[in-house]
């Protein structure tokens, strides 16, 4: 009598049928196999993760999680009946010892840990999109600023942009009008030369116009 035949009465019969039809089809795929313990995935209907395992090399009963919506409520799901078939197929020391399955609690599969490139993959999506989301939410505010302007308002600038206006304003380079990367660099160079310990200035205000060149720079 085969492994299967042992232990097919512990699957329910549509399990065991939809199991076949995942083995027959090639979808199983075993990524680690030893005396003690098995791990495969199959791609099928409801995938999941199968892990078996056996408390010793010479234990004839061996338990059985899956990652499946099944297999999480501790069923015996078509892909651990699909695990032991090919493992049959392979005649793999893992299965021709046993002849019956559940006699301890593994527990869910645990996950795999993402390897290195994976992190760094994740981080560069979530700086991407904060990225994106920062853009579209400048775009959203130009757009305000614009349909303010176009009205006869003048545009709505954030407090900190005003407040770096008004004082570029007040040193002599009112930007508010034509605000773009390349007056406000001027305005800064010059003032740079004007604030310069040098040329009577001091440490405190060269620190002020950088702060408020930074806040504009920031927002264009």
């Amino acid at each position: 009598m085969s492994v299967s035949d042992l232990l097919a009465d512990s699957f329910r019969s549509d399990f065991r049928s939809k199991g076949e039809d995942d083995f027959r089809k090639g979808a199983v795929f075993i990524s680690q196999a030893s005396d003690t313990e098995v791990r495969a995935s199959v791609r099928s209907a409801g995938a999941g993760r199968v892990q078996l395992s056996a408390e010793a090399v010479d234990s004839t009963g061996f338990a059985a999680t899956c990652t499946c919506p099944n297999g999480k409520k501790g069923l015996l799901c078509r892909h651990i009946w699909a695990t032991i078939l090919k493992l049959e197929e392979n005649a793999s020391d893992f299965i021709l010892s046993k002849d019956r399955i559940g006699d301890f609690n593994l527990g869910p599969p645990e996950p795999k840990a993402p390897t290195a490139a994976e992190v760094r993959q994740a981080e560069y999506k979530a700086q991407q999109s904060e990225r994106l989301k920062q853009r579209n939410r400048d775009i959203r505010q130009r757009k305000k600023d614009q349909a303010r302007a176009d009205k006869g308002h003048g545009p709505s600038w954030p407090e900190p942009v005003a407040e770096a206006l008004k004082y570029f304003s007040e040193n002599g380079f009112p930007l508010a009008e034509s605000l773009d990367s390349e007056s406000l660099e001027s305005a800064r160079r010059q003032l740079a030369r004007v604030f310069h310990p040098d040329k009577g200035g001091s440490h405190e205000e060269i620190l002020r116009l950088n702060e408020q060149f930074d806040i504009l720079n920031s927002y264009l």
